[in-house]
């Protein structure tokens, strides 16, 4: 029983760090990334949903100026696809 017991006691609280080090991980620099309408910086709908820590463009190796990609705290989701929410961390801005 007692051996039953540490296994149990193990299992759970291993979950339970686990789980713990995903939100650190998220609370320091884990972004969603949109990418950004070159004039206005608006984010646009995407039709696929990118979870980083880093930039993941080459916008910088176009070489076209203006906005290019942004990070933000948050995101929704619809038929017509994945939408930026929650706070603009930063937003990358190449000039011509």
């Amino acid at each position: 029983m007692f051996g039953l017991a540490v296994v149990l006691v193990a299992i759970s609280l291993s979950a339970f760090t686990t789980h713990v080090q995903e939100e650190k991980t998220a609370k320091f620099g884990m972004y969603y990334w949109f990418p950004l309408d070159p004039a206005s910086g608006v984010p646009q709908t995407s039709g696929t949903l990118v979870y980083l820590s880093y930039d993941p463009s080459s916008c910088s190796f176009l070489g076209a100026g203006g906005y290019c990609v942004g990070a933000f705290t948050g995101y929704t989701h619809d038929q017509f696809g994945y939408h930026a929410a929650g706070t603009e961390v930063t937003a990358h801005y190449y000039p011509m």
